[in-house]
């Protein structure tokens, strides 16, 4: 245990250092909550305001921050030497993302805070909410292994992630342009089930949210365990020639 979170602090730092994984993951999320309070969303828009900024958390912080770190490690061959320690596989995984993942939740957490000081709202049904960031944070890592299996060095990730960010950001938009009438194809993106989720968590009648988010629920851990099975097939642990 003490070995992971040693790794997992040396990570910490390692993305810090990285100028670009940290304006991705902390300047421009903060840029966004400081917009909502200089110019706050209008009113009944406070839910599609909401899945935007969760989504681009999860594209900026978790997808495009975690497919960079898994890269560079795998080229820096830490990947490797740190599987051959005495820590187990998922463990350095799980140690290698973590600082990601507790840096998504942080910055979730706190940008829907303002959002709903900014709005003088707060959400209908706040499990909804929290299921929908665990749910996308936790999916947004899957892809990115998935991503970093396909991605031999750290400045082509702006190739194999295009595909990734837009089916994510593109899904949540096209699915709140739907006002309400979200399908099964929209929510396929990952993007539509998770801005769907959002919203009813946010601003869901009492008697048809939780009912409703079944759909959106069943697809992301779809999606996670099919992205997960993919991950498993195809990671891989030493750099791609």
């Amino acid at each position: 245990m003490n070995a992971t979170f040693a790794l997992a602090r040396a990570e910490l730092t390692l993305l810090l250092r990285n100028r670009t994984a940290a304006t991705n993951a902390l300047l421009l999320p903060l840029a966004l909550g400081a917009l909502f309070i200089v110019k706050p969303p209008p009113t009944g828009l406070t839910g599609t305001a909401a899945s935007m900024l969760l989504l681009a958390l999860v594209c900026l912080t978790v997808a495009s921050t975690a497919t960079t770190t898994l890269v560079a490690r795998r080229q820096q061959h830490l990947l490797q030497r740190w599987r051959t320690a005495p820590i187990a596989p998922p463990a350095v995984l799980v140690s290698t993302l973590g600082p990601v993942g507790v840096l998504f939740v942080g910055q979730a957490a706190m940008l829907l805070t303002v959002l709903a000081y900014a709005t003088s709202s707060v959400p209908a049904h706040p499990v909804l909410l929290v299921l929908a960031v665990v749910l996308a944070g936790v999916l947004g890592c899957a892809v990115a292994f998935v991503t970093a299996a396909f991605t031999r060095t750290v400045e082509a990730t702006n190739f194999t992630l295009l595909p990734v960010l837009v089916a994510l950001a593109g899904g949540g938009v096209w699915a709140t342009a739907a006002a309400g009438e979200v399908t099964w194809a929209m929510r396929a993106t990952g993007g539509g089930a998770v801005a769907e989720l959002v919203h009813l968590g946010w601003d869901g009648s009492e008697t048809r949210a939780l009912t409703a988010a079944a759909p959106s629920v069943l697809v992301l851990l779809a999606l996670i365990v099919g992205t997960t099975t993919l991950a498993r097939r195809y990671f891989r642990w030493e750099p791609r020639n």
